[in-house]
């Protein structure tokens, strides 16, 4: 293999990435691993060799344009499925003593660069190992050029081989193994990358009725609007039918067939209705693939925006996808930990006190996908907290426990139904603390009160119903409050903040049947009705500690989305002048001290369907700091 390698000539590479592909549009091969290869050597007491390979693995290359140095290769290998041959090493080798693949399941390479290296080129970027990631360089070259197979597929090949040292990633192992095995390890791969030709790629088995074609056929037969309609009823009365196969893979089949017959629109179509299978279905890696291929199709119908959108929703799905990493890294220039979170809406947002940092955690992507995925911003930029955390929701209530140093989440709506569980995240790790507090419901809210030390959670929804029930949490249990007078009506899509300057709880709008525009205050003891406001639901509000003032930010408002801002102080209501943010509703606010009034994501534009609403969902990040608004992520 190494004599193929240094034959090979740079030209061959340009030649592979310029062929099929335009100027400036990524293409995904993924690694066809039935005929890779991929393996390692040691050498033991100094003379014979040990030969091993990992027989789960996936990996993908990004080909972008005439442009190799733009390209990428990423690679992810499940630990576990190490083979040396020998049963008793293989089981030693995934032990804590050396790989520890319990803690840590997955070794994985995503190249931030490719540089030419003499006839050939190296991948150069950081290869992770255990909880240890070093950047290492790749040289790689062709070993097959691009060409059909006899399927149609299209296919290459690259092959590459790299030493490292294994003290460098802390593959230690006993005292007397440590003795007697190199330091250097030896690894070696040919890997093909394939990209199907969908047109000769068929269906799933006969008996059953593929969910991909039954849409490809709605779509040529009523168009896409109708199609998706019927399908998704279809699929919601038959979801447990055998003789419908609604895998995703056949959605993905029937895009790619639409996509190769230059019926892009309706390739979408199809990806957006198996993203909403996929999710229903609870299959996060799928969702993935499927937001990759949706990448794909929209930068290659110019909507580079969305594109970049969908890359990182996909990320959000499945941390381990190479081709997610590998596009987000393309659309933002830089690594993938310095991205933003994906478009969203329906999440929670909080700001850590304690550690100076917000805190985000799920809601629904572009495509209303329920997302599971924690962020936080911290020092001018956002990095993805890799935590396992509470199942993916959106519409919950979240606030940030001061006084224990605790993000908070209770209820929403989960892929299971309504949840009325509640979570806790101390930076680390997320917990859950309680699952028999307040019922089921959505589109609640709660706020932290610094004076008693308690979560206020007010109303919120359960089907048609509005709530108007009063909860405490107090870090070890929810308490329904009983008030000494009647209070609020029953009310969902509300917003909640604490007055600290006369230790209040304040509750904003939401909506019965129709938006309302009152405030109440709660002590802790009663409600009190305050000055009535716009009437709006779907908004942000906070205390600016600044200026003693209540400010409240969009939200839906005379039937529209808006981007007014108001201020609610003692002498009543007034409407602040501020040119900032788009027009947008359920989004989420929060007052972070020295920077003021954080607003990030939600829905903008003014569509209502569905498909509207999903590409006009919002990931910018701003702060009101009292006079101006200021963008935190340009």
């Amino acid at each position: 293999m190494t004599q193929t390698i240094r034959r090979t000539s740079a030209v061959a590479l340009v030649g592979l990435l310029a062929a099929g592909a335009s100027a400036q549009t990524p293409e995904l091969y993924q690694f066809d691993v039935a005929h890779a290869e991929l393996g390692f050597q040691v050498r033991l007491v100094g003379f014979n060799r040990v030969r091993g390979t990992f027989e789960d693995y996936r990996g993908d290359m990004l080909v972008v344009g005439e442009d190799p140095l733009r390209s990428a290769i990423g690679l992810s290998i499940d630990v576990k499925s190490v083979r040396t041959g020998v049963d008793e090493r293989d089981e030693h080798l995934r032990s804590d003593a050396f790989f520890d693949a319990a803690r840590w399941p997955r070794i994985t390479f995503v190249s931030k660069r490719i540089e030419r290296d003499g006839s050939g080129f190296a991948a150069i970027g950081p290869l992770t190992i255990r909880d240890v990631t070093r950047e290492v360089r790749v040289p790689f070259a062709v070993t097959s050029p691009k060409g059909i197979d006899p399927f149609g597929n299209t296919r290459f090949s690259v092959a590459g081989r790299l030493t490292i040292n294994r003290r460098d990633y802390e593959v230690i192992g006993p005292a007397f193994w440590n003795k007697a095995i190199s330091d250097s390890v030896e690894i070696e791969f040919e890997m093909p990358g394939r990209r199907w030709d969908y047109n000769r790629l068929g269906w799933g088995p006969a008996t059953r009725a593929s969910g991909g074609k039954l849409l490809m056929d709605a779509i040529e037969k009523d168009g896409n609007a109708k199609a998706t309609t019927d399908v998704w009823a279809l699929f919601a009365a038959h979801r447990t039918d055998t003789s419908y196969n609604w895998s995703p893979a056949e959605f993905q089949k029937a895009a790619g067939r639409f996509a190769q017959q230059g019926k892009v629109s309706a390739a979408i179509t199809v990806l957006e209705l198996g993203l909403r299978v996929a999710d229903a279905m609870a299959l996060p890696r799928s969702s993935a693939a499927l937001h990759t291929n949706l990448a794909e199709l929209l930068l290659r119908d110019g909507n580079r925006s969305a594109a970049a959108t969908h890359a990182t929703s996909a990320l959000a799905r499945d941390s381990t996808s190479t081709a997610a990493l590998m596009l987000v890294q393309f659309f933002s220039g830089q690594p993938s930990s310095d991205v933003r979170p994906p478009a969203r809406s329906g999440f929670g947002l909080a700001f850590d006190t304690r550690r100076s940092r917000l805190v985000l955690f799920g809601g629904s992507d572009t495509a209303f996908q329920r997302l599971g995925d924690t962020w936080e911003w911290s020092g001018g930029r956002w990095a993805r907290v890799d935590v396992p955390g509470p199942p993916a929701r959106s519409d919950f209530a979240m606030a940030f426990d001061a006084r224990r140093g605790r993000v908070v989440v209770f209820g929403g709506r989960t892929p299971a139904g309504l949840g009325r569980d509640t979570w806790e995240f101390d930076g680390a790790r997320w917990t859950l603390v309680d699952s028999a507090g307040p019922s089921a419901r959505a589109l609640t809210s709660m706020t932290y009160d610094d004076a008693r030390g308690r979560v206020v959670l007010f109303g919120g929804s359960a089907g048609s119903a509005r709530m108007n029930d009063t909860w405490e949490w107090d870090g070890r249990a929810w308490t329904e409050v009983q008030a000494k007078n009647r209070g609020p009506a029953g009310r969902a899509s509300h917003a909640m903040t604490y007055d600290a300057a006369r230790r209040r709880v304040v509750l904003i709008g939401g909506y019965d049947e129709d938006a309302v525009g009152d405030s109440w205050d709660w002590d802790g003891k009663a409600w009190a009705r305050a000055a009535d406001g716009p009437e709006i639901l779907h908004t942000a509000a906070v205390f600016d500690v600044s200026s003693n003032r209540i400010l409240v930010f969009g939200g839906f408002h005379q039937d529209a989305r808006t981007a007014q801002l108001w201020a609610r102080t003692e002498s009543g209501w007034t409407t602040l002048a501020a040119t900032g943010p788009a027009s947008r509703a359920e989004h989420r606010g929060v007052y972070a001290p020295g920077i003021g009034f954080v607003v990030f994501g939600g829905i903008g534009g003014q569509g209502m369907s569905v498909a509207e609403r999903g590409r006009a969902k919002l990931n910018d990040l701003w702060a009101f700091d009292g006079a101006r608004w200021n963008r935190l992520d340009p």
